[in-house]
Parts: structure tokens; C-alpha cells; sequence
């Protein structure tokens, strides 16, 4: 995620779906304390989504590459809201 995105703490959707993004979900992403969207998927993404994103309760929607026998994203934390 670019640096500026990081400092957008009062952020509430964010929409990165189909943009060609691969690595690691960034930890940073947790400081987005206000999010209530957040859409991965369609994305070259890998790893686990990041623990204080997990634990992000404003979140009302979230889609990610995760599921199937082999998912790019593990989301285990963020699947049953």
C-alpha cells in the first residue's frame, strides 16, 4: 500500500478489487481503524489478512481471494462476520 494510503485513518471504503496487487496483505492495513468496506479479491494477494485488521468490528463487508481447496488469502479470522 502506498504510504499515503496508510495515513487515511478516517477511511471507510476501501476497493482494490481486480488491480493486480500480489505479496502479502500489508499489516498496516490494521490502522485503518474506520473501514466498513474492504474488497481483495481478483488480486494476486497471499498470507493471512493482518490481526488488527481482523479485529477491525466496523468492518460490514469484506471479500477477498479466500475459499477453494487452496485459498490465496487466509481469512479465517474475518470469514464468519
Amino acid at each position: 500500500l502506498p504510504s499515503a494510503l496508510r495515513g487515511m485513518v478516517d477511511l471507510t471504503v476501501l476497493d482494490l478489487e481486480s488491480n493486480n496487487l500480489s505479496g502479502l496483505v500489508p499489516y498496516d492495513m490494521g490502522t485503518l481503524k474506520h473501514l466498513s468496506i474492504l474488497e481483495l479479491q481478483h488480486n494476486n494477494l497471499s498470507g493471512a489478512i493482518p490481526a488488527p485488521l481482523c479485529d477491525n468490528y466496523e468492518i460490514v463487508f469484506f471479500s477477498a481471494d479466500c475459499g477453494g481447496i487452496d485459498p490465496l488469502v487466509d481469512c479465517s479470522c474475518c470469514s464468519c462476520r
